[in-house]
C-alpha cells in the first residue's frame, strides 16, 4: 500500500505581521540614514558651489528648489516617519535641488577667472549628480520595500512609467558625463588626457 499523507508540511512561511514590522523598521532606518547622508553632503556640495560666486538666475533656481524641498520634507515628516514619506523627500531632493543645483554650477564654471576655479566647479557638478542620483536611488528603494510586492506588481501606474522614464533619462546623463570624464582614464592614457572642456580650459 502506498502511504499518501493528508497535508505536505511547508517549510518556509510568510513573514508574520510584526515581523513584517520589524523589517519596515529596519528598512526605514536605512533609508533614512543613506538618504540623510546624501542629503548632507549634497549641501555641503551646494555651499561650495556658492561659495565660488559669480550667481545668476540659475543659482536663484537651484536655491528655490533647496528651500522648496525643505518645506516639503519638514511637512511631511510632521506626519510621521515611514518608507512612503522618505520615497518624496529623497526623490524631489534629487531631482529638483542637486540636479538643478548640478546643473548651475556646471553653467557657472565659464565665469571664473582662473583654470582650477574652473575645474572645481566641473568636479563640484559631478559630485552633485552623485548625491543626487543616491538619493533618488533611496527613495526607490524606500517606495520598493514599503510595498513588499514582487517586482511585476510595483509599476502599474502611469506615475511610476513617467517615473521610471525619467529615471532612465537621467541615468544616461549619468552615464555620458561619466563616459567624457573617464574616458581617457579607461583607455589607459592618464587623468592628465581628461578633455580641456571638462578641466574648464
Amino acid at each position: 500500500a502506498i502511504f499518501i499523507p493528508h497535508s505536505i508540511p511547508h517549510f518556509t512561511s510568510l513573514p508574520s505581521c510584526s515581523e513584517k514590522a520589524t523589517m519596515a523598521a529596519g528598512a526605514e532606518q536605512m533609508v533614512s540614514y543613506i538618504g540623510g547622508g546624501a542629503v548632507a553632503v549634497g549641501m555641503c556640495l551646494h555651499g561650495l558651489s556658492l561659495l565660488r560666486g559669480n550667481a545668476n538666475v540659475n543659482t536663484m533656481a537651484s536655491l528655490l528648489g533647496g528651500c522648496v524641498c525643505l518645506v516639503f520634507s519638514l511637512l511631511a515628516l510632521s506626519k510621521g516617519s515611514n518608507l512612503f514619506v522618505w520615497h518624496p523627500i529623497f526623490m524631489s531632493t534629487g531631482a529638483i535641488y542637486f540636479t538643478v543645483a548640478a546643473i548651475d554650477t556646471v553653467k557657472r564654471r565659464n565665469a571664473a577667472a582662473d583654470v582650477k576655479d574652473r575645474k572645481s566647479m566641473v568636479q563640484l557638478h559631478w559630485f552633485l549628480m552623485d548625491a543626487a542620483a543616491v538619493c533618488m536611488g533611496v527613495g526607490i528603494w524606500a517606495i520598493y520595500t514599503k510595498k513588499q510586492q514582487p517586482l511585476a506588481k510595483h509599476f502599474t501606474t502611469i506615475h511610476s512609467w513617467v517615473g521610471l522614464g525619467a529615471l532612465a533619462m537621467f541615468s544616461l546623463n549619468l552615464i555620458g558625463g561619466a563616459s567624457t570624464a573617464l574616458g581617457p582614464v579607461l583607455q589607459g592614457r592618464g587623468l592628465k588626457y581628461i578633455p580641456a572642456n571638462l578641466a574648464g580650459k
